[in-house]
């Protein structure tokens, strides 16, 4: 479905996928908003 929208396929379509991931994803603000979340839930239920 999602490779029809982006009307790209194979190999772009992979890279494609792959570079919306890094930036949605995988960047360091994301990765410490949800360490920091789970530090605040586990005290919380601690």
């Amino acid at each position: 479905m999602f490779e029809k929208q982006s009307e790209k396929t194979g190999k772009e379509f992979a890279e494609y996928i792959k570079a919306f991931a890094n930036r949605k994803f995988y960047v360091d603000f994301r990765k410490e908003m949800n360490r920091s979340a789970k530090a605040m839930l586990k005290q919380w239920t601690d």
